[in-house]
């Protein structure tokens, strides 16, 4: 089984960033990533045009996370993920589990 380390940093104002700031933050995460598996990454896939989700947003803020824009994040992402020319059969799994996952918690947390 393979694993894919996963991380949101932030938050910065836009105007804050300079030039080239995409690949210093890339250099810093191989380097890291080489440290401690000793190998290279096959691939990093990332960009300041990150996004948290509602949850993650609760949290920062310390507050409960509203289950309707959660539920519509999800959605959208969902429906992103299906119109996908690239989607595979594990990836539209995985959307869609995460969908029911979302709204079997919703219903606990209703009842």
């Amino acid at each position: 089984m393979t694993k894919i380390w996963f991380c949101k940093i932030g938050e910065v104002q836009e105007g804050m960033l300079p030039g080239g700031a995409d690949a210093a933050m890339r250099k810093a995460v191989t380097a890291a990533y080489v440290a401690h598996t000793g190998e290279s990454p096959d691939f990093i896939f990332s960009g300041w045009g990150g996004m948290l989700t509602e949850g993650e947003r609760a949290v920062l803020e310390n507050r409960m996370p509203d289950p309707k824009i959660d539920f519509e994040y999800l959605l959208n992402a969902f429906e992103t993920a299906i119109h996908s020319e690239h989607l595979n059969k594990a990836e539209y799994l995985m959307c869609r589990k995460a969908l029911f996952d979302y709204v079997a918690a919703v219903k606990r947390v209703q009842t």
